[in-house]
């Protein structure tokens, strides 16, 4: 694989001079250089779009070619992050390698802000030469999405929007956050038909969250959002995107439209780019099974009421459901992350993970007894639901104590576990 990557004439079709992509992948001889995005940030351009398909056709095929007596299940794969989530992002990666089949060949694409550092480069290249069933490549984004209403959310949040654009050569992808763990194999969600839907993605598990909270939620979505049934929001941390049916439809262009456009043209959407998706693909959406994206802080369901318990079956289907939380395939840290509550299910998984990496110790100075800072989603709560959100706050403080042993054993069996076994057996080394 590395032989033919050498090779790869994408050094010879860059113009250094241009505002087109540049550099090579992990595994090329100039080692760590990026694909450059355009300054302007436009990615529905088209001559933009076609100098992207010129620059990444060698890299798709080279990989393919290499490829095709080893691995007869190629996923490209979409992450983005700014300096801020590398350490996640390298976790994440970690995770989806570890649990890959034989037969899985992760063809990863890093959306990357232009001031990412270059001690993150390294170990994240280091990590995808550690595998044979792998290639990275770094796509530094430039401006892209700097002129989106601000909102609390990094321009990073939107880059996923230009997906399409960026991966000519494919027919669909995977993108996913970077505060997520894989436990499965992800050729099955992959291989799943999407069909004439633009998208595929979980039904958003906060609707069924505290009473509040989902009243907010609702409201939020029908009438600022304008989408008449707030069942069919989905989350946007894991998302099957159908590429050929945005390209041909012409959708990039309308999702940065809509992105800079944000609520009345006066307010930023309050879930950035996951907000974005579902306003323009409404109507064009396939929701995947709740094991696809589970929330891990919601995982606490199960021992908040069976008025929750019953609210989150009826809206994911109750054997899906159960399903999901006794053996999810993505754990998601979409709301506290395993630092800020070190209990939560499955965070000791995380932390396994963690242990295993350069960024342990930045990780864990991390941990605080208590978290003063608010995240875009704690000051948006807070703003509307003061009152609600501190006593929501409390009481959770007084169930974890008495819940936790409780909560972990329904929700996750695996202690200790073959993939707790499997995870030590052969982890990188650092």
């Amino acid at each position: 694989l590395f032989a033919l990557l050498m090779f790869s004439p994408l050094g010879l079709l860059a113009d250094p001079g241009s505002d087109a992509p540049t550099g090579t992948e992990v595994g090329s001889p100039m080692e760590n250089e990026t694909l450059k995005a355009s300054s302007a940030g436009n990615f529905g351009d088209a001559p933009y779009a076609n100098a992207v398909a010129g620059k990444l056709e060698s890299v798709t095929m080279a990989a393919s070619s290499a490829t095709e007596e080893c691995a007869k299940n190629i996923i490209p794969i979409i992450l983005s992050a700014d300096n801020n989530f590398a350490p996640l992002m390298y976790i994440t990666m970690f995770s989806i390698l570890k649990n890959a089949n034989e037969n899985t060949f992760c063809d990863f694409y890093l959306l990357i802000h232009p001031n990412f550092e270059q001690r993150y480069k390294d170990e994240i290249t280091k990590l995808g030469e550690k595998y044979n069933n792998c290639k990275i490549t770094f796509i530094d984004m430039g401006t892209a999405f700097t002129d989106v209403i601000p909102g609390g959310y990094p321009a990073a949040a939107y880059y996923r929007l230009a997906t399409a654009n960026l991966l000519p050569n494919y027919t669909k992808c995977l993108y996913l956050d970077v505060d997520i763990l894989v436990l499965h194999d992800l050729g099955d969600l992959y291989n799943i038909d999407i069909d004439s839907c633009y998208i595929a993605g979980m039904k958003d598990m906060g609707i069924a969250d505290s009473e509040w909270f989902s009243q907010w939620f609702s409201h939020y979505i029908k009438f600022d959002l304008q989408i008449p049934d707030p069942y069919q929001y989905i989350n946007s941390g894991v998302l099957l995107m159908n590429l050929d049916l945005i390209r041909k439809d012409g959708l990039t262009e309308k999702l940065t439209s809509v992105a800079k456009h944000g609520i009345d043209g006066q307010r930023p959407f309050s879930f950035a780019d996951q907000d974005v998706w579902n306003k323009v693909c409404l109507g064009r959406i396939k929701f995947l099974d709740p094991e696809w994206n589970v929330f891990s802080h919601l995982l606490l369901i199960l021992e908040k009421s069976q008025e929750y318990y019953k609210k989150a079956g009826i809206i994911f289907g109750k054997k899906q459901f159960e399903k999901a939380c006794i053996n999810p395939c993505i754990v998601h840290f979409a709301g506290p992350k395993p630092w800020a509550n070190p209990s939560q299910p499955y965070a000791d998984e995380w932390w396994e993970y963690a242990r295993q990496t350069p960024f342990y110790g930045e990780l864990s100075a991390k941990i605080q007894p208590k978290q003063t800072s608010k995240g875009p989603l704690k000051r948006i709560l807070h703003r509307r639901y003061p009152v609600q959100g501190q006593r929501e706050q409390n009481a959770a403080k007084q169930r974890q104590s008495t819940a936790k042993a409780k909560i972990i054993g329904k929700t996750n069996p695996r202690r200790p576990s073959p993939h707790h076994q499997k995870l030590h057996s052969t982890a990188p080394q650092h």
